[in-house]
């Protein structure tokens, strides 16, 4: 497809991305609601700007942002606000498949929670359809997915739903990766897997 197709067809509707450093993903000399309107646009170019405000406001007060945050600029928002924005920014067209690249690295366990809640709370809703979460905070993991595929050497190694990737593991190098934390499980003490040296 040309890149114009790709863009206005496909990026953002069909999938959309959460960069690695979300934190830097904001352009400085744009309000909030600026960067919104551009993305709406892109795929709408008839959308009205009542609308596109409308939705904006919607979809900060789901993630708990206050709406004001619209009209600020990212060097005005916290660390936390700023990945919570680029998370609304990035779902405002509620995709079908959302890429999360480290969502919650860099953030306090706080905000950490907060943003897990959210992206919980936006499929639980409809308004993401499925997740591909990539992340190095394995204790996340069990708490955020359905399934696991755990990477080696750029190859996936190994996959299986979280329960028996977390508790169940085959790969060695699963192994390790799982043994190095604690998983609580209803009904199920605590239980360590082996490390690998």
């Amino acid at each position: 497809m040309k890149p114009d197709d790709v863009r206005k067809h496909i990026l953002g509707s069909e999938i959309s991305y959460i960069p690695q450093a979300a934190m830097n993903a904001l352009n400085p000399t744009q309000k909030i609601i600026s960067l919104i309107e551009d993305v709406i646009h892109a795929h709408n170019p008839k959308a009205r700007i009542k609308d596109i405000h409308d939705l904006a406001r919607e979809r900060f007060e789901l993630l708990g942002l206050p709406p004001e945050v619209l009209q600020k600029h990212a060097v005005e928002l916290s660390g936390g606000m700023k990945q919570r924005t680029v998370i609304a920014i990035s779902t405002i067209l509620s995709p079908k498949v959302l890429i999360a690249d480290e969502p919650s690295s860099a953030l306090d366990v706080t905000s950490q929670k907060m943003v897990i809640k959210m992206l919980r709370n936006l499929m639980e809703k409809g308004l993401i359809k499925s997740m591909v979460f990539i992340t190095h905070e394995l204790p996340l993991l069990y708490n955020v997915t359905n399934d696991i595929m755990v990477m080696y050497a750029g190859q996936i190694v190994e996959k299986g739903t979280a329960k028996e990737m977390v508790f169940d593991s085959m790969h060695p190098y699963s192994k390790g990766l799982m043994g190095s934390i604690l998983v609580p499980e209803a009904g199920i003490r605590d239980k360590k897997l082996s490390v690998i040296p």
